[in-house]
């Protein structure tokens, strides 16, 4: 049975599907954190740059913008015919490029996510000495106020935010634009072979096997979008992985993007399956009582 191009759109399809799902939630998320945030900073006067790009976009445009440069090239990002085994499966370069890019957003929306808890953090501080203010005696006032002129410290000074606060703050921000812009500069030529040697290398293939994903998942894309120029320096990737002792046990077991995506779409077929088992079983069980009860 030979692979069809309806069989490749309608694999496109559910893989984009699941995948664009996940990018609309993180676009939507981010977004409600950007503008919430933004409306306190405002509102703290803080002295930092708040006006900060959705991230999330980033990724979605960028995945876009590549995906139409394989449509170009006349080959799909997302799905990739297997004639040998006969059935449709998931690129392997696309695969890589969606994972890299994931990797990327992630680290930047670890950045947001410190400088949320950095604000938060500074907030709590300033809360918790306004009620310790409050609770003081006035005696006690008295005699802080008397100390503040001859140490030149405030009690306004407590409820501002510290220059180490704002300097972790605007850490995170400048990171967090960094991995953006990083993002938004992705591109074929510079990027998917450093892409193509971290999705090979950070699956634990011996020799054999990554020199098989070279030849047969990964030249026949470059091939098709005009970058067999780049093997050079995949192979010099490769070699130098291999000529490294590796640890082999990194850590706990972490699925990628599209590994996720994948189970995803082997989880929906074999529930398909399964419905259709069922039906035909219950069809059969009535067309027995059917017979049984005309006997």
């Amino acid at each position: 049975m030979s692979i069809t191009k309806k069989d490749v759109q309608e694999y496109e399809a559910k893989y984009k599907k699941i995948l664009y799902k996940s990018i609309e939630s993180i676009m939507a998320n981010m977004y409600d954190t950007l503008n919430t945030n933004r409306k306190i900073s405002k509102k703290l006067d803080l002295d930092l740059d708040i006006d900060l790009p959705n991230i999330g976009v980033t990724l979605n445009n960028k995945i876009n913008e590549i995906s139409h440069e394989f449509e170009d090239a006349g080959i799909s990002m997302f799905a990739m015919p297997n004639e040998e085994n006969e059935f449709v499966g998931s690129n392997f370069v696309g695969d890589a490029i969606l994972d890299d890019l994931f990797a990327k957003f992630g680290k930047g929306n670890q950045a947001y996510t410190n400088y949320v808890f950095n604000l938060e953090k500074a907030i709590n501080r300033m809360n918790e000495r306004a009620k310790a203010l409050v609770t003081t005696s006035p005696i006690k006032k008295f005699f802080l106020k008397i100390r503040s002129f001859f140490v030149h410290e405030s009690m306004e000074d407590d409820m501002s935010f510290l220059p180490e606060e704002i300097e972790k703050m605007n850490s995170n921000i400048s990171m967090y634009k960094d991995i953006d812009e990083e993002l938004w500069n992705y591109s074929l030529n510079d990027n998917v072979a450093q892409s193509i040697i971290n999705s090979i290398t950070s699956k634990g293939y011996d020799k054999e096997t990554m020199q098989y994903m070279f030849e047969k998942e990964v030249m026949p894309i470059l091939k098709s979008l005009g970058l067999e120029a780049l093997e050079p320096q995949i192979k010099d990737g490769l070699s130098k992985y291999e000529s490294q002792e590796q640890d082999l046990d990194n850590g706990p077991w972490k699925l990628t993007q599209s590994q996720r995506i994948g189970l995803q779409m082997r989880a929906q077929k074999l529930s398909e399956n399964i419905e259709r088992e069922s039906a035909q079983k219950n069809k059969t069980v009535q067309v027995k009582e059917d017979i049984e009860q005309g006997e």
